[in-house]
């Protein structure tokens, strides 16, 4: 359950337009970007991001705030990172 959250999260920032150029989401792609390494950190950079998302910021927050991933998020995190990796190949080449 807890992979599925981040899966998820990390898909809507993938699934959001079709060619690089439009793609705000790209910047995560950019070498000075770097995945954070705790789940408190995750969560509160999470949680700026659901700020913007108008009519769902209210689920999204609850989302967050249901999701306690402090002992799983670091089992978790290679594989965050290997969905990122596969993700800007795929959806923001330059």
């Amino acid at each position: 359950m807890k992979f599925f959250i981040v899966f998820c999260l990390l898909a809507a920032v993938f699934m959001t337009g079709t060619d690089a150029q439009g793609y705000d989401a790209c910047i995560i792609c950019k070498p000075f970007i770097k995945f954070p390494e705790t789940w408190d950190h995750a969560k509160l950079l999470l949680a700026e991001g659901c700020g913007e998302l108008q009519e769902a910021k209210s689920a999204c927050n609850g989302l967050l705030n249901a999701a306690d991933l402090t002992r799983s998020y670091p089992q978790m995190l290679p594989y965050a990172l290997s969905i990122k990796e596969i993700g800007c190949k795929y959806y923001c080449q330059e």
